[in-house]
């Protein structure tokens, strides 16, 4: 059985910055672990988006 993984939203991201967010409270460790689950297997530098990721966890904070 072959199953597609869903990308988190977050996955675009820096690790450090992910792991600071956690530390910080930002995230919860259940959605950590989801994203971590969810990122693709690359060697490539992505580049960061802060103000997006935050305005993105403001928003679903904002629907739960």
């Amino acid at each position: 059985m072959n199953t597609k993984k869903t990308t988190h939203p977050l996955s675009e991201m820096d690790m450090r910055l992910l792991e600071r967010k956690l530390r910080k409270g930002e995230i919860s460790r259940k959605e950590y672990e989801a994203i971590l689950e969810s990122l693709p297997e690359s060697d490539e530098y992505i580049e960061i988006d802060e103000n997006g990721i935050t305005a993105l966890l403001a928003k679903n904070r904002m629907e739960q």
